[in-house]
């Protein structure tokens, strides 16, 4: 089952991690406290598309290099090719506040089902591992690496609280491509 998961070391210069990094601190204005009072998720993010554009073009460039190499070493037909990305999304999870994130999928409702692949980079090596359940997989985050996997009910996995240093790191999802509707074989009318 852990075979479509796989982990990139230095995809992200150690540079643009810590300019990242610089970037989510010093814009508290824009950060989103996700804290469900006592309960896991719990951390701060920042939406890098809604305050750096500039990021956005370089981070496209190093997912579509990682996603072509992603597609080759994991051999799968039907992958989806490379045109739609979800937001990239930087988390904090502060030492001792209770910050983690139990285990969880991806994909949980509509709006979420069309992420194809899951994109996990870590942008400081730190304790607090992403450790995914079902594949008995413990991932140590390690500056400029980056988790690739599947984001669907096969494989749940949680990140474990940091306990020396805050840990930072960043999300994005490449998507299904938009079908519309008139395509739909399915539709009524069309059986």
């Amino acid at each position: 089952m852990s075979n479509t998961i796989r982990v990139y070391d230095e995809v992200l210069p150690v540079e643009w991690c810590e300019n990242l990094i610089e970037l989510f601190e010093s814009n508290p204005d824009h950060h989103h406290i996700l804290d469900t009072r006592n309960k896991s998720p719990k951390f701060t993010e920042l939406c890098v598309n809604r305050v750096s554009k500039q990021h956005v073009t370089g981070l496209v460039q190093f997912v579509r290099k990682i996603y072509d190499k992603y597609k080759r070493d994991i051999g799968l037909r039907y992958i989806p090719d490379f045109q739609f990305l979800e937001e990239f999304r930087v988390k904090r999870y502060l030492v001792g506040n209770g910050d983690c994130f139990n285990e969880h999928v991806d994909i949980q409702r509509e709006q979420t089902a069309k992420r194809a692949v899951s994109f996990l980079f870590y942008l400081n090596t730190c304790e607090g591992s992403t450790i995914f359940t079902r594949q008995e997989l413990n991932i140590s985050p390690k500056c400029g690496s980056v988790v690739v996997f599947n984001p669907t009910w096969e494989y749940p996995h949680k990140g474990l609280p940091p306990t020396v240093d805050s840990k930072y790191v960043m999300s994005t999802y490449l998507h299904y491509p938009n079908m519309p509707y008139h395509n739909n074989p399915y539709e009524k009318g069309n059986i």
